[in-house]
């Protein structure tokens, strides 16, 4: 594995699992908000807590969209998560095959309150984008950016504004965005696989958020449906989804793949993940859920907590023997002061007599010669 990353994965019992399609989002310290297709349950929305143990505890939450949804995205945008799209079952056909409804509905989940609110284009002047799933978004300065789709070609962008309540059209996509596992790492938003028309892609291309200019790279050497994909700096970590039973990582400096062995969860299946910190991230996958940590970061981040405290040390002996030789040159200018006024009437006394004993350039030193 590159760079000794050494991860370890645990599995976690989750009350509730996925049937495919699910997101995971991180509202809180270790704790995720799961929503998707769910069999068996009343909601298809969760609160997943990790706990100090290493345990969960799971939070069944109501929730106003189809227990069926899936294909959707979820993102967290100050005290709310904004869930867009998806689509989910609306009947079935004669020879028994699912009839689909796709949903153009834009929901927002306040976190604290446990309580939806569906969200409008207010007086936007550019129209609601139409229903669409597949697609992916993500958190720019408070605002929402959608990505991609099913359909349409896969690559139409537009942002939302929660406060105006209107979207805003953006450059179109170099690819199609579909179904791909997507982060965003120093200000880039990076979309890996995904659907590609007959079957899982290979495809990688890239958004700057900065001003929405799209890059195409060269094809993975593998293809994934749906892969969990966080960030493991310097590596972006590609694992699981639909057609990929492995885990790969991309090394954002060389742009070379590295293969990572067998997926750590989600193996061959659509597979969500969220970080929980830098060195920790949860997975979700109709097989089970997943804790995924990789040493490496947890000796970076101890490594740099101690020398964090070694410099906070440094940092307060350098002010301590600051304001002690501050408090000592304060005290000798008070004592210095303090004996200029106990001397001065006996320098006085002195001058006076000299000035009397002593003549002065005015005497006329010529006299009697």
């Amino acid at each position: 594995m590159g760079e000794n990353m050494r991860l370890k994965t645990r599995p976690v019992l989750v009350s509730r699992k996925p049937n495919g399609h699910s997101t995971c989002t991180l509202i809180g310290p270790r704790q995720v908000l799961v929503l998707g297709e769910t069999t068996g349950v009343a909601t298809p929305c969760a609160i997943v807590t990790v706990l100090p143990s290493g345990e969960v505890e799971t939070e069944p939450v109501e929730c106003p969209l189809p227990i069926g949804v899936h294909f959707h995205s979820a993102c967290l945008i100050g005290k709310y998560v904004y869930i867009y799209g998806g689509r989910f079952v609306f009947g079935f056909h004669d020879d028994g095959s699912a009839s689909y409804r796709k949903s153009p509905d834009l929901w927002r989940f306040h976190i604290r309150r446990r309580s939806w609110q569906q969200q409008d284009g207010g007086g936007s002047e550019v129209p609601w984008p139409k229903a669409m799933y597949g697609h992916t978004s993500t958190n720019i300065d408070e605002r929402l950016f959608v990505a991609g789709s099913w359909e349409r070609g896969g690559r139409d962008c537009s942002i939302y504004n929660p406060i105006a309540r209107s979207w805003e059209q953006k450059p179109r996509a170099c690819e199609k965005v579909c179904l791909a596992g997507s982060v965003v790492v120093d200000g880039v938003l990076h979309c890996f696989g995904g659907w590609g028309g007959a079957g899982p892609s290979a495809l990688w291309s890239s958004c700057n958020l900065s001003d929405f200019s799209w890059t195409k790279h060269p094809d993975m050497p593998f293809t994934a449906d749906s892969p969990a994909v966080w960030s493991l700096p310097p590596y972006i970590v590609v694992c699981g989804g639909s057609g990929h039973k492995e885990t790969h990582a991309l090394h954002l400096g060389s742009g070379e793949w590295e293969h990572w062995g067998h997926a750590l969860g989600g193996a061959g299946e659509r597979v969500a993940a969220c970080p929980l910190d830098s060195a920790t991230t949860f997975i979700h996958s109709r097989s089970g859920s997943y804790i995924v940590t990789s040493e490496t970061m947890v000796r970076r981040e101890r490594d740099n907590r101690k020398r964090a405290e070694r410099e906070a040390k440094r940092e307060a002996e350098r002010e301590r023997v600051a304001a002690f030789n501050a408090a000592v040159s304060l005290a000798a200018d008070g004592k210095i002061s303090e004996e200029i006024e106990r001397l001065a009437p006996r320098v006085e006394s002195t001058l006076h007599h000299l000035r009397a004993v002593i003549p002065t350039p005015d005497t006329d030193m010529s006299a009697g010669t």
